[in-house]
């Protein structure tokens, strides 16, 4: 998936702008002489909202959806995959997954701003570092790397998301040159489930918005749940490839053209 080849609202063009880390003296020398920025697991941060406080506005976008298309497109193998789905179950079950995790670095567009002296920068003694955005969407790939801004309109996102799923129903339908089974709906559902949890870290209160915040999410894991079915000799068990690839974590560095993933420590 790239940018422009879907109307998902988490695919939007990033400008070649400037955003600022906001930090104090201390951490500025230390990025300065480790050439290195410091990524955070959010799902160890002291806000219980991280992650999971957009889920609602997905659930509803997603079965509105799903209402629109039935009207528009009756299907009874469609209706009996709408009656199996248990969203809450499967979305809790993808937040509750160890091998979902999120390492943040976070930015803001706006390089004089209060709040962010106070909580970020050693309360108003520290620095806001100013880095070209080019630098870090250049290397999204949807898998393991994505920068991307945090959106805060539950109303807009609401609409483009119910927009997105009718036209991923849609395009599954109109696509296909035989009659759909249960089966290849509840598939594509399971991966808009599983792309509800993956940016989910991009979303967060109204009530945060002043910060104008961009984060850069490292994945570690990318697409770990599924490393069982695309391995064709099914000789891995599933937690094997998740103990291994946290071993290549710890141990090894990783490139992406430039930009480095050091060894996690």
């Amino acid at each position: 998936m790239t940018n422009g080849k879907t109307n998902s609202p988490f695919n939007c063009k990033i400008n070649n702008g400037t955003v600022y880390h906001y930090c104090s003296v201390d951490t500025l020398m230390s990025i300065l002489s480790s050439r290195t920025l410091r990524a955070t697991n959010i799902r160890k941060s002291n806000d219980y909202h991280e992650v999971i406080s957009s889920i609602t506005t997905f659930q509803n976008s997603f079965f509105d959806a799903c209402e629109c298309f039935r009207n528009e497109y009756p299907d009874p193998a469609f209706d009996e995959c709408f009656e199996k789905l248990n969203s809450d179950d499967f979305i809790r079950s993808l937040i509750d997954n160890d091998s979902l995790t999120y390492y943040c670095v976070c930015f803001s567009e706006k390089k004089d701003l209060l709040s962010q002296w106070r909580g970020y920068a050693d309360d108003g003694r520290g620095v806001a570092i100013g880095v070209d955005e080019f630098c870090f969407s250049r290397f999204t790939n949807y898998c393991h790397i994505k920068y991307h801004p945090i959106l805060y309109d539950d109303k807009d996102l609401y609409e483009k998301l119910k927009s997105y799923y009718f036209d991923q129903f849609k395009r599954l339908k109109t696509s296909s040159t035989k009659s759909l089974s249960v089966f290849d709906y509840i598939y594509l559902s399971d991966g808009i489930f599983s792309s509800m949890v993956y940016n989910a870290i991009f979303c967060k209160d109204e009530s945060f918005s002043e910060e104008h915040e961009y984060r850069l999410v490292y994945y570690p894991f990318g697409e770990i749940r599924n490393l069982k079915y695309r391995n064709k000799h099914q000789d891995i068990t599933t937690y094997e490839a998740f103990y291994d690839r946290m071993h290549d974590l710890v141990e090894s560095p990783e490139e992406y053209d430039k930009l480095i993933r050091k060894p996690v420590r």
